[in-house]
């Protein structure tokens, strides 16, 4: 059985909660998610837009728009399929409000939590297909579907994942040794990448894309 303990990392919380308007149990959760310093906090709380990472610094960004942009001018259908929890529903609408924007003749798919389960399956695949559905964007799923995504791609179509979660790996003596990835993705678990995204969700990799 799994044993859970409440993280508890030092800082001076009261201090820290007056000094940026914050009750000092949310001055804990900051700080553990190691965010530190008071530059840190402050972009953390209160950061600019221009103070945002810039998104071409994320793998697959730039390849990812190109087809989007591609297929928005040959008035390919696109599906977004999301989550049902509220990083998923953020995702789905940030994506859905900006390729409407940039006149895509796109829609939307939440999975059901117990209909359909977390993430992309074969069945919302298939009705993808029979829908006429030339592309599908994952929003806060996708980076561990691997034979799905095969699947899609074996039916004709485009695969664009925006994912938040861990990429699955295996441990190896010599580290991390990261599985099969057959499909253009934007994670900001991305290892490659610097500091910028560290505490970012499902929903920052969907507005990423969009910028772009």
């Amino acid at each position: 059985m799994e044993r859970w303990v409440v993280a508890a990392k030092r800082a001076d919380f009261a201090a820290i909660g007056k000094e940026f308007g914050i009750d000092p149990v949310i001055a804990r959760l900051i700080r553990n998610r190691d965010v530190q310093d008071r530059d840190e906090i402050r972009r953390y709380l209160y950061g600019k837009v221009d103070e945002l990472a810039s998104p071409h610094l994320m793998k697959d960004v730039d390849k990812a728009v190109e087809i989007l942009r591609n297929k928005i001018k040959g008035k390919k259908r696109i599906r977004i399929i999301g989550d049902y929890d509220i990083d998923g529903v953020v995702s789905t609408f940030i994506l859905i409000k900006g390729l409407k924007r940039a006149g895509a003749l796109a829609d939307t798919y939440i999975p059901d939590r117990v209909a359909d389960g977390y993430g992309i399956h074969e069945h919302l695949i298939e009705r993808a297909v029979n829908d006429g559905i030339d592309v599908i964007v994952t929003c806060d799923n996708g980076i561990a579907a691997y034979n799905e995504i095969t699947m899609a791609k074996e039916k004709g179509m485009t695969v664009i994942i925006t994912d938040h979660h861990e990429i699955p790996y295996k441990e190896t003596e010599d580290g991390r040794e990261y599985g099969r990835i057959n499909f253009v993705y934007i994670n900001i678990r991305n290892p490659a990448l610097t500091a910028g995204f560290l505490y970012c969700k499902g929903c920052d990799s969907s507005l990423k894309v969009l910028p772009s």
